[in-house]
């Protein structure tokens, strides 16, 4: 019964958070054509592009790593460069999202516990701040397949991967978000996180130009050769970081569905962390 009620409250909160956070659209007008202009245009003139781009590349990569002995290691580089851009531009909407939003007046006085509000918060962020990079894993991921053959389960661990992949950068910047509200808003750090957003763009920049400075000379045969023999300096530390990605990658190259259920369940155990920790600390921080 009481799960029952958790349910209904995260759902209620999501369905209503959801309304507040929607742009309102003219139906009529000149203002109204001109949103779908600029909607159209930014569709296909820079997403469909950008994920044919996407797919093109990580199809030639696959081929030369199939060719070389290798295999998922192309599409684990697109998945990281993902992963890495979702957390850098999360993580001040998370800070808005949950601590800065115009919306705590009316949904703190609710009899609703802090962790179902921070996980609602969290699962709106999640679909307004993913659209495009399920775009862009779809994509790879038709690139991926069209070069390595069509497994039944690794389609399936694909399909859900598009889905889960973005979870953890974002649950990395949800638990940011608490721990610097909860404990360190006392020295203000909290007002400096756009210059800490910043330092951490450098390093992931920097550590992905070491990837290539790293290589005798540079052109795609030695990326491609420092790929598969695991010599990249990025996708190495990153692999550790978002550590759910080698798992992911597992199970689309041996079409084993015990990783598939595993990287589900890693997901799970984090996304549940994050909500545990806002059910502690989250009221701390807002006030």
């Amino acid at each position: 019964m009481r799960n029952r009620v958790l349910m209904k409250n995260f759902l209620y909160l999501t369905r209503v958070m959801a309304k507040d956070t929607e742009m309102t659209m003219p139906d009529t007008g000149e203002k109204a054509k001109a949103y779908k202009t600029l909607g159209s245009l930014a569709m296909f003139c820079i997403m469909v592009p950008c994920c044919l781009v996407v797919g093109f590349i990580v199809y030639i990569m696959t081929e030369a790593l199939i060719e070389a002995g290798g295999m998922t290691e192309g599409v684990e580089l697109i998945i990281q460069l993902m992963s890495v851009f979702g957390m850098i531009f999360s993580v001040m909407v998370l800070f808005n999202v949950l601590f800065f939003s115009s919306d705590l007046d009316h949904l703190l006085p609710l009899p609703v516990k802090p962790g179902e509000i921070v996980a609602a918060k969290f699962v709106n962020a999640y679909i307004a701040e993913s659209v495009m990079e399920f775009m862009v894993l779809f994509s790879g991921f038709v690139g991926y397949f069209i070069a390595a053959g069509f497994k039944p389960v690794s389609v399936l661990t694909a399909l859900v991967g598009v889905a889960m992949l973005p979870i953890l950068p974002l649950v990395y910047c949800g638990i940011f978000a608490l721990l610097c509200m909860a404990f360190l808003s006392r020295i203000k750090l909290f007002r400096n996180v756009d210059a800490m957003t910043g330092l951490v763009t450098v390093i992931f920049l920097g550590l992905f130009l070491l990837s290539f400075i790293q290589m005798d000379s540079i052109n795609i045969n030695n990326y491609i050769d420092g790929l598969m023999n695991h010599n990249n300096m990025f996708t190495a530390i990153m692999g550790k970081i978002f550590f759910t990605v080698p798992v992911f990658l597992k199970a689309l190259e041996t079409n084993n569905i015990a990783y598939s259920l595993l990287f589900i369940l890693l997901n799970a155990v984090m996304a549940g962390l994050l909500f545990f920790l806002g059910s502690k600390q989250y009221l701390r921080g807002v006030y």
